[in-house]
């Protein structure tokens, strides 16, 4: 169902904003890690990299996965924030993305961290 309503998102920002518009490229990068989301699920349940498998590979591809997630967070935050914002003040529009970025940066960096310190942590007591 995620993947009909993200190309939804898409048709409706290319149907109503203008060439060029910062909606129609958050909208396209919105189906973009949505695939990209169904595909890392795919190979994480394909190869097997599930529960109770302590592995590089599954570090590597839960992280990938994680990092995704946030991408495609940032991606629809980042479009509905576009279409609030397309109607004028662009700079205290630059002044509020900038602290988003920095904050989404901040975000994904802990996560991260985090991620690789509990997983290598079950790889010591494994």
């Amino acid at each position: 169902m995620a993947i009909p309503m993200a190309a939804l998102l898409l048709f409706f920002a290319m149907r109503v904003f203008p060439v060029g518009s910062a909606v129609r490229r958050g909208g396209f990068f919105v189906l973009l890690f949505t695939l990209t989301e169904g595909a890392v699920g795919a190979v994480l349940v394909l190869f097997g990299l599930v529960a109770h498998r302590d592995s590089v590979s599954r570090t590597i591809s839960m992280s990938t996965h994680m990092v995704n997630t946030f991408f495609l967070l940032g991606a629809l935050i980042f479009t509905f924030w576009r279409r609030r914002v397309s109607r004028g003040r662009s700079g205290e529009a630059r002044g509020r993305l900038a602290c988003l970025i920095v904050a989404f940066a901040s975000v994904l960096l802990l996560a991260s961290r985090g991620l690789l310190r509990a997983r290598a942590h079950v790889a010591a007591d494994g």
